[in-house]
This record gives structure tokens, sequence and C-alpha cells, in this order.
């Protein structure tokens, strides 16, 4: 698969991958897995998530394993504190999307550095709003002009109303949560794009990546070794996958990694 010198990649996604949405921690072994990739000193370690910058304190116990973190699907990229990439969001779409959301009367918001705003805010937003990790604020009061926009967003349940509202924006890619709505970002802005960018820093290095969800579905396909985790619903992502991981609230990320000789 890889000789044993050389330099390996490991990148994983965050939300079902590493952090539990249901018991709201990162599991022991999920650690244990970290601390032994991390003995290794020629081993680089990726965070690869939707969420924004802000969002990072919800992992606070194991953010200092990681070296470089990738932030609103591929938008920001930080490496030892400095922002090393970013591609924001034209203000004359923004503008487009919120006049589109007004008339179509649709909860629809954006995301900064460390902020999310939304407008049309409703229940179903209201009740998002209430869940844990890093989910507990959103601003109401938005102003294009003063704000720099990384990522937007749609929470709708129905995927032909999220369809149906992209469709006019024909250089934005749609990334579905697994139940609600969407990410909208730039077609040429991914978890897998990011990660390619770093890559380039480690010629002949070994990329081993893990995800559970559609916005993970490029960087498991340009990894050496994908992995989708078992409690993924997404089967395209299986399908691209080489190898399926136990679920993630089973705690045995660890065990996987060895017996597959990944570590």
């Amino acid at each position: 698969m890889y000789n044993i010198f050389m330099r390996k990649i490991y990148c994983f996604d965050l939300d079902n991958t590493l952090l539990s949405r249901e018991n709201k921690i990162v599991p022991k072994n999920t650690i244990k897995l970290l601390k032994k990739i991390k003995e290794d000193p020629n081993n680089i370690l990726i965070l690869a998530t939707g969420r924004r910058p802000a969002e990072i304190k919800i992992i606070a116990d194991i953010e200092h394993f990681f070296d470089y973190l990738v932030f609103l699907n591929g938008a920001i990229i930080i490496h030892q504190g400095m922002v090393i990439y970013r591609s924001l969001i034209d203000n004359k779409d923004i503008k487009k999307m919120i006049n589109k959301a007004f008339i179509n009367n649709l909860s629809f918001g954006l995301t900064s550095f460390d902020e999310e705003f939304i407008i049309n805010i409703k229940e179903q937003a209201s009740l998002r709003w209430d869940l844990p990790n890093g989910y507990q604020t959103i601003n109401e009061n938005f102003i294009p002009i003063n704000h720099e926009i990384f990522q937007t967003w749609l929470l709708e349940s129905k995927r032909e109303i999220i369809d149906d509202f992209i469709s006019e924006f024909k250089n934005f890619r749609t990334y579905y949560w697994h139940q609600g709505g969407a990410h909208f970002v730039y077609k040429n802005v991914n978890k897998a794009a990011a990660v390619l960018l770093i890559k380039e820093r480690y010629p002949d290095s070994f990329l081993i990546a893990a995800g559970d969800g559609h916005n993970d579905i490029e960087m498991i396909d340009i990894a050496d070794v994908g992995i989708a985790m078992g409690n993924s619903s997404n089967e395209e992502l299986k399908e691209k996958a080489n190898l399926i991981a136990p679920l993630i609230d089973d705690d045995l990320l660890y065990d996987f990694f060895q017996k597959n000789k990944l570590i």
C-alpha cells in the first residue's frame, strides 16, 4: 500500500467522524488514534469541516493535534494560527441570493469567519440554533458590505426547493446536510481542493482521508485510502471509499486503523 518511509497525511472530517453529534464528545479511542498518529513527527494531520473557524472551541481538547485546519468546506485554510488560504463570496452573488430568499420566504443563511447570519428566521431555524456544538448564536442583522462571507446556506427540508433556489447560481455547488438544508460554496471550493493545496507542500506523501457526509465525497475520492464512516447515510460516499469504518459511537476507530495497517 505504501512504504514505511513515506510521509503520511491524515485528513478527518469533524461531525460524526471525530465528533459524535449524538453524544457530543470525541470518543476516547478516536483521541487515542490522533495521539498515535502524532507520535511520528513526519505525519501530517488535517481537520476538514464545513464549520466556521469560531466553532473550533468545541474540540479544544484535540485542536492541538492538527497541523492544518480546513474550514467552511475548503474556503479557509489555517496553519499554525495563520490563514494561508481564503475564498470569499462576491457581494453581487450575496445580494442576489438574499433577494431570492426574501421573494420565496426562505430561511437563508450566511457564514463569516466567526458569525452566522440569517434571513427570514423561522421556527426550524430557532430550533436548530438551540442545538449544542457551536450553534448557539445567530445574528439577524446582516449588511453585506460590512462582512466577509465564505459560505451560504438554506434551512429547508425539501431538496427540490434547495435545488430550485440555487439553480440560477451556476458558479455554486450544493452540499446537502444529512437533514434539513444545504451549504453553498463556489464550484472551485471544496475540502478536496483544500487538501490538495496542502499536499503540494509534501511531495510523494500518502493521503488517508475519513468522512461521513456529502461534502466529503471529493476528499474521499482523491485519497490514496478513502474511508467512509459506517454511520454515513450517503451511499455515493460509501461507493467512493476504499474502506468502511465502524460507527462513530462504537468507538472502534483506533482498532480499525490498526487492523488495516494505517498506523
